[in-house]
C-alpha cells in the first residue's frame, strides 16, 4: 500500500534532452535546442500546483571529432544550464546500428526508482511531452502521467540564446 499523497507536492524535473530536443524539433519545427528546461519545469509544476524543488539535465553529446557544430552547441547549452543551477550529466553519445529511443526512458525511470526507494518517500513519476493536434507519442516511462505541453507553453519557455558556433550563424547549418 502506498503512502498517502502530500499536500504540498516537491517535484524532482529529470530532462531527457536528446529526447526532448527531438520531439520538439518534430512536433513544433525547432532547428536548434531552445527550450529553457528550467522554465518548462517552472511552468508544469506552476499548473500543477507542484513546488519545483531541482532540475536534472541529461544528454548524450557528441564528440568534438565525431561533430564539431553539435558539440559546441551542446557545451554552450549545458554551460549556460548549470550558470542557472541546473544539474547536468552528459556521456558522449553512442553512435549504434540498433537502437532503442525507450531505453534512455528506461535508464531514466531506473534511476528514479532509484532515488525514491534511498529516500523512501512518495513519487509519482510524470513525462512531459510536446503535443500537436492528431499527433500521439508512443515513447516514454511506462506507468507515468503523461503531461503534454502546448505551442504556447513551448513559445514562453524558449531560450532566446544562440549557442551555435559563431561561423554558423548566418544559417548554413540545421
Amino acid at each position: 500500500m502506498s503512502p498517502p499523497e502530500p499536500r504540498l507536492k516537491r517535484a524532482a524535473a529529470f530532462v531527457d534532452g536528446q529526447n526532448l530536443f527531438h520531439a520538439v524539433r518534430r512536433v513544433f519545427g525547432a532547428s536548434q535546442p531552445d527550450v529553457d528546461v528550467q522554465r518548462l519545469a517552472a511552468t508544469i509544476c506552476e499548473s500543477r500546483g507542484w513546488t519545483l524543488s531541482s532540475v536534472s539535465f541529461y544528454t548524450g553529446v557528441p564528440r568534438q571529432r565525431d561533430d564539431p557544430f553539435w558539440h559546441a552547441v551542446w557545451s554552450g547549452k549545458l554551460r549556460a544550464m548549470r550558470g542557472l543551477g541546473v544539474t547536468t550529466i552528459t556521456r558522449p553519445l553512442r553512435y549504434r546500428v540498433l537502437f532503442s529511443q525507450d531505453q534512455d526512458f528506461r535508464e531514466l525511470a531506473d534511476e528514479v526508482r532509484a532515488i525514491s526507494q534511498r529516500q523512501r518517500r512518495w513519487v509519482k513519476i510524470a513525462c512531459a511531452f510536446p503535443a500537436a493536434a492528431g499527433r500521439q507519442d508512443e515513447r516514454g516511462v511506462d506507468h507515468t502521467d503523461w503531461i503534454t505541453f502546448d505551442r504556447a507553453v513551448y513559445e514562453a519557455c524558449r531560450d532566446p540564446r544562440d549557442y551555435r558556433p559563431r561561423s554558423d550563424r548566418d544559417g548554413r547549418r540545421k
